[in-house]
């Protein structure tokens, strides 16, 4: 008599992932975490896996060693870590999760933006060292973004995300152009665009 469990479909994961995901795919299939990203590991954990989920690069054929493969899904945007053509051929559906990590990078644009601006990592170094006085002498020189003008090269769901957040959460002015002359859903009344082929905003 076989085990439940083992009638369950394989899913490998090239990386862990949040507890809750893995909890919830339980229910439904065996779970199985690579030790490692190396490409002789995932070939070798390939073999037995019904899907894939992907955060991290795949071999280029790893297809010819997943002869079970049914699904494969990207663990984030971009689809460079999956071999396309070789899911393409296969017949091997490939997804995405699009938007998911567009608040985690819009919020690390602002943090860069401060570490740059504001030289925060500096300012913490020279307080410990230096004590408080060292640190607010060098603080002194430094402006507020507030009211200052932030430029947007790319108006993605990222990029729009640093717009809104720069706009409404600091006041900064905020100007954006795009390659494409429909890749911005922001209404007309809150920008201007250009008449050129690249569209230029003003939030």
């Amino acid at each position: 008599m076989t085990d439940a469990a083992d009638d369950k479909p394989l899913i490998l994961l090239t990386n862990p992932i949040h507890p809750e995901a893995v909890a919830r795919l339980e229910i439904h299939a065996r779970v199985v975490t690579a030790p490692d990203t190396g490409a002789e590991t995932l070939r070798r954990l390939a073999r037995d896996a019904a899907g894939m989920i992907v955060r991290a690069q795949l071999p280029d054929d790893i297809l010819d060693h997943a002869p079970r493969l049914r699904g494969i899904v990207r663990h984030g945007v971009g689809l460079d870590f999956v071999p396309l053509p070789a899911a393409t051929a296969r017949g091997v559906p490939v997804a995405n999760l699009p938007g998911s990590n567009t608040r985690a990078v819009a919020e690390y644009a602002f943090a860069a933006l401060f570490d740059l601006r504001r030289r925060l990592a500096h300012l913490d170094r020279t307080l410990r060292a230096q004590g408080w006085l060292a640190a607010k002498t060098l603080a002194n020189d430094l402006p507020e973004i507030g009211g200052t003008t932030l430029g947007v090269l790319g108006l993605g769901e990222i990029g729009r995300a640093v717009a809104g957040i720069g706009r409404h959460g600091f006041g900064m002015r905020v100007l954006g152009t795009a390659r494409t002359p429909a890749v911005s859903t922001v209404s007309p009344s809150r920008c201007r665009s250009s008449t050129s082929s690249r569209r230029a905003m003003r939030w």
